[in-house]
């Protein structure tokens, strides 16, 4: 055994003695900036900008924000971008797109550990896609070997880190169950995207990728019930493994009909009593920002609860703005005219 492979080893001792379980960041709504779409506006440079959007984040009172980016340049800005959120009283997460072919698997498995271990990243969430869902040979290792390869780094690095990932909302389009079910090591329980490679390490949840394209015709509620369908579908066989995890959800932040976004974001977030992901590319569009008022409006305002369906939820407030004079239809649905009401620009 040489030096390097003997010093790793008691790295990863230290580590795994010196690492609890983290605390979960607290439901809420979370921003995540892709960090690559931000361009300098004028004499901001583009760190001046990234900096407004936190300023931004935090005036709304959100909790935390999540600085998206790859593996090699999170490791190394981490320490910046975190100083940002903390000096701005919000929780700094992690969120890495792996798709790069320039890593092997474990390399990038490494540099995630790197940044979770570090106190100040709250969480992190597994930003991968189509390079994930099938095997090109040899040369690929974005493959279920390859994600079993990158979780083990990961837990090796970052032992007790808390870790979600973002997978497809149509999980029955990437692949399919095995029957029966192989050895972890063998393919596990599904085929195709590593559902079950990735669980392990992913223990705060599948903030799975419902993003509504309406021009396209993916409509809000038939892509929230395939959605449901086809992950309710797979959850037995990875509950029998023992890698069931908590179904949440990221949603993109531009696209959506106000009501829609407001429903999703309270449903899937205040209801479930869960934290809820917007994909920022790289900042949310004025329908975005006007439903993340909305919601946390009605959670302030206290008609948005735990398990308090989100249309319900809205009904009760607009009752309780006619009985304060608006005349709103009382329909459970968010729209121009409620949140005109309750004074929300």
């Amino acid at each position: 055994m040489g030096a390097l492979d003997v010093a790793e080893q008691a790295l990863q001792h230290e580590l795994r003695k010196s690492a609890p379980p983290r605390p979960e960041p607290p439901r809420g709504i979370y921003l995540q900036l892709y960090r690559g779409a931000i361009r300098a506006k004028g004499r901001l440079t583009a760190r001046d900008v990234l900096k407004s959007y936190v300023d931004q984040i935090a005036a709304m009172k959100l909790p935390g924000v999540v600085f998206h980016g790859f593996c090699e340049d999170l490791a190394g800005a981490w320490d910046g971008l975190a100083t940002i959120a903390h000096d701005r009283g919000l929780a700094a997460l992690a969120s890495w797109g792996l798709d790069s072919r320039d890593l092997t698997a474990a390399r990038k498995g490494q540099l995630v550990g790197d940044v979770l271990r570090r106190p100040t990243c709250a969480a992190g969430l597994l930003d991968a896609e189509g390079q994930w869902d099938s095997d090109l040979g040899a040369a690929d290792d974005m493959d279920e070997a390859g994600a079993r390869a990158l979780i083990e780094a990961i837990q090796k690095r970052a032992p007790g880190a808390v870790v979600g990932d973002q997978p497809w909302f149509a999980i029955e389009a990437h692949g399919d169950l095995r029957r029966p079910s192989k050895a972890p090591d063998a393919g596990g329980v599904f085929r195709g995207f590593p559902v079950d490679e990735f669980a392990p390490v992913c223990t705060w949840g599948r903030f799975r990728q419902a993003y509504i394209y309406r021009a396209l015709g993916a409509l809000y509620r038939p892509t929230f019930a395939r959605m449901d369908r086809e992950w309710s579908a797979i959850a037995p066989a990875l509950r029998a493994a023992g890698l069931e995890r908590p179904l949440r959800v990221t949603l993109q932040a531009y696209g959506w009909l106000l009501h829609e976004q407001v429903d999703a974001i309270v449903g899937r977030g205040v209801t479930a009593n869960a934290p809820v992901i917007l994909w920022c590319d790289p900042w949310p569009d004025a329908v975005a920002l006007r439903a993340i008022a909305a919601a946390t409006w009605l959670e302030r305002e206290g008609y948005a609860r735990p398990g308090v369906e989100a249309r319900d939820a809205v009904r009760a407030a607009q009752e309780a703005l006619n009985r304060g004079g608006a005349r709103l239809a009382v329909d459970g649905w968010w729209g121009d005219a409620t949140h005109r009401a309750a004074g929300l620009s």
